[in-house]
This record gives structure tokens, C-alpha cells and sequence, in this order.
């Protein structure tokens, strides 16, 4: 399993995302400046209202992927 760390809204906690290779990212923006994560795995849907930016979290993603290789 991968991991990486967001920040969470609107508390801005930091919140360990932990997810597969096989993880389906969906980002869409949220109210009050939030962005909408959503993971789907193996039918599994979990829904992630964070601070991060898309870019951000697509960054945070690519690092988690590279540095399982």
C-alpha cells in the first residue's frame, strides 16, 4: 500500500491517504475553497474533503507511486 498526506478541510489536520496502483483518483472542486478526493477501489468508494489543490494532490500521488518502484 501507498501512503500520502493531505491536509484535511476544514479542520487542516493532516490526514495519511493510504491507497493501491489500482486506486482510481477522482478530483473535483469543492465549496469554500476545498478540493473533493475521491478513491475507488475494488468497489470501495471513500470520499476526501481536503485543503490540497488538484495539482498538489496529483503531485503528492506521482511521489507515493515513484517511490514504490
Amino acid at each position: 500500500m501507498l501512503t500520502m498526506r493531505l491536509i484535511s478541510m476544514p479542520a487542516g489536520e493532516p490526514v495519511d491517504v493510504t491507497f493501491s496502483d489500482e486506486t482510481k483518483f477522482d478530483i473535483h472542486p469543492g465549496a469554500e475553497g476545498a478540493t473533493v478526493l475521491v478513491l475507488r477501489h475494488r468497489g470501495v468508494q471513500r470520499i476526501l474533503h481536503v485543503r490540497d489543490t488538484p495539482d498538489q494532490i496529483s503531485a503528492a500521488r506521482s511521489t507515493a507511486l515513484g517511490s514504490a518502484r
